[in-house]
């Protein structure tokens, strides 16, 4: 793994548990606890987080949210072994939405050579299949967010419920046993709400580890508004329960 791409995923991992350890970090990347005082010392000199003593806590009043564009590289194996798992569950002539979060993003190398109509608001998906014949592409209009790397808005969300899909693929910035799923910003927890509701069968969170046992500032959704869980690690036994009684299904995909 970069340099870059770990430090990348200690600020997410801090942005999720507000304070870590010297030897957590350590002991989740496999590396030296040295190595990971050099990282906590950068990312401080960045302004992103203040060292402790033993380890390291979010800085105050510092803006979280990690462009799009730095995401799409970090924790690929994760996201294409969930890309795989929730490829499954599409089968040819389906119509499918698929948000712009490059969780989701990883789906489309594995649904290029299938007849569908995929629905979108992400950039990333519109580049990723455009040439694709067998692929009825269809996207949202609204205001173009560069960070996002999506098209969010008033016009994005009539498009959207506008439309019926089959099934529909998202993400959130975290997912809280409690409040369910949550976001930053109400213009994206608004277009992921009605994402939801568009589709006619099931809709399917794909969500990492780094994701579970936070909340954003924005509700999107209760936990029984999902169908499915994809996600990377096994779940505790709260989470299991939790999702039982929800009667959301879930999926763990392994990571190669």
């Amino acid at each position: 793994m970069l340099v870059a791409d770990r430090r990348t995923q200690i600020l997410d991992i801090i942005s999720s548990r507000k304070s870590v350890t010297v030897k957590e970090i350590a002991d989740i990347f496999g590396v030296s606890t040295e190595t990971v005082r050099r990282d906590f010392e950068e990312l401080s000199s960045q302004g992103s987080i203040t060292k402790t003593f033993g380890g390291a806590v979010l800085k105050q009043k510092v803006e979280t949210s990690v462009p799009a564009s730095d995401k799409l590289n970090v924790m690929v194996e994760n996201k294409r072994a969930m890309a795989r798992i929730a490829c499954q569950y599409i089968s040819p002539h389906d119509s499918i939405f698929l948000d712009h979060s490059t969780s989701v993003y990883y789906l489309c190398d594995y649904i290029k050579e299938m007849p569908l109509t995929v629905f979108t608001n992400s950039i990333l998906v519109i580049q990723s299949l455009q040439n694709y014949k067998n692929i009825n592409l269809v996207t949202t209009g609204g205001v173009y967010n560069h960070s996002e790397l999506g098209f969010f808005g008033a016009h994005a969300v009539d498009d959207v419920n506008s439309h019926n899909v089959d099934k529909a693929f998202l993400s959130c910035q975290y997912l809280d046993l409690r409040r369910g799923l949550s976001d930053s910003r109400e213009e994206i927890s608004n277009m992921r709400r009605h994402i939801i509701s568009s589709a006619v069968d099931s809709s399917y969170l794909i969500a990492d580890y780094t994701k579970f046992d936070n909340s954003s500032f924005v509700v999107t959704s209760p936990l029984s508004a999902l169908t499915n869980l994809i996600t990377d690690r096994e779940l505790s036994p709260q989470w299991a329960d939790a999702l039982n009684r929800a009667h959301v299904k879930y999926d763990i995909a392994q990571v190669i």
